[in-house]
């Protein structure tokens, strides 16, 4: 199955919705140096690239792509990031305080994991994990799930707007920390962390910012996306070292179309370097990470 799905549509000349919603959002949008230029194309880079192309990461396995973090002085990245790489394609529209693309979800969010977050939090000190299949309901974290329980917590950046959304981890301790933080915490549907109910360790899915997922109308403010990285950058730096357990027994089941449990896994075969970031086995070595992120 295809993990990227074209959307056509045939264009008015002149008139049409697409365009009408761009020049309005221009309007009233005013632009917030946090995003640079360069962000910017780095992001139409990120969206408009082939799947494939982000094996060259990190580990590639069974659709998934892992990104070992640069250690901390106790040699112990703590913290997971997750994004999906499948998407839903179409044309990419940059008018300097909006970005319009269907790609944005979620190339967005592996972008920002990727490339602004670390330059935002002294350094990409986390682990990543690149997804494909979410769009499908069939992610591919589902094959990493018995590894999560290495980390204090695990984030994703696979959301419109600006709230977060906590799945099945509805752990008091959790919820209590996000809302303090000023997170209107809603239930959600389906996401890749969905993947690991079933682990030990708290997760949550940020908004990012773009709204109108799943349509050629999809866009991001660009002010949005600065507040919301910005919100997601103190955050982490305030609880990264913090672990939070989730309780298993409270976790309910979500899911959209059809939801796949592997029971033929082999991550726990190969040496991924969670504790370490650092690679054996004949396993590549990771020279092409800087703690800038990854290049």
């Amino acid at each position: 199955m295809k993990m990227e799905m074209m959307m056509t549509r045939r264009k008015k000349k002149g008139n049409s919705a697409y365009h009408n919603l761009v020049s309005a959002s221009s309007m009233i949008i005013k632009s917030n140096d946090l995003i640079t230029r360069k962000d910017m194309d780095e992001i139409k880079s990120y969206c408009n690239a082939n799947t494939k192309s982000f094996d060259k990461l990190g580990i590639a396995h069974k659709g998934s792509v892992f990104i070992p973090g640069i250690p901390d002085a106790d040699n112990k990245p703590r913290v997971l990031a997750v994004g999906h790489l499948d998407c839903y394609t179409g044309p990419y529209y940059d008018h300097g305080t909006s970005i319009f693309s269907p790609m944005l979800d979620d190339r967005l969010g592996v972008w920002s994991i990727c490339r602004k977050l670390p330059t935002l939090v002294g350094g990409r000190h986390y682990d990543i994990l690149l997804t494909t299949g979410e769009e499908s309901g069939q992610s591919t974290a589902r094959d990493f799930a018995d590894q999560t329980d290495a980390y204090n917590w695990i984030f994703e950046l696979d959301r419109h707007g600006s709230d977060a959304v906590h799945y099945g981890f509805t752990d008091k301790e959790w919820i209590g920390v996000l809302e303090d933080d000023g997170w209107d915490m809603s239930s959600g549907s389906f996401s890749d962390i969905c993947e690991f109910e079933d682990g030990l360790v708290c997760a949550v899915n940020f908004g990012i910012g773009y709204q109108r997922e799943h349509t050629l109308e999809c866009f991001v403010r660009i002010n949005q996306l600065a507040n919301q990285l910005s919100r997601i950058a103190s955050f982490y730096k305030m609880y990264k070292d913090r672990r939070f357990v989730h309780s298993v027994s409270a976790a309910p089941v979500h899911k959209y179309g059809r939801r796949w449990y592997a029971t033929d896994t082999d991550w726990d075969d190969m040496d991924w370097g969670i504790t370490t970031g650092k690679k054996d086995n004949g396993l590549p070595n990771w020279s092409h990470i800087s703690n800038k992120g990854v290049k």
